[in-house]
């Protein structure tokens, strides 16, 4: 349970899909493919990947991983580059 909403007694998290739906998920195995949402791609084995970080980017239009406000956290923000968004978009 470690990761999930404290909000949600840790037993889940709702979890905001591209395509606009909310589900409640009790397990990090929910992104495309079952990839893991609380790890990005670093290079590895995707379905190990690494811990995100202020500023991490998706590796590929298939990771999926937790975004959290950074701006109101006080961490440094970075631009996604032109190139991902629009993959994002089409």
């Amino acid at each position: 349970n470690v990761g999930n909403a404290i909000a949600h007694q840790e037993e889940g998290q709702n979890v905001l899909f591209v395509d606009t739906h909310v589900g409640y998920e009790k397990r990090p195995f929910c992104g495309i493919n079952d990839d893991n949402i609380y790890t990005f791609w670093d290079g590895g084995d995707i379905r190990r990947g690494g811990l995100p970080y202020p500023g991490c980017e998706p590796m590929d239009r298939l990771d999926s991983f937790l975004v959290n406000d950074f701006e109101a956290s006080g961490f440094p923000i970075q631009k996604r580059s032109d190139r991902f968004m629009q993959e994002v978009v089409d």
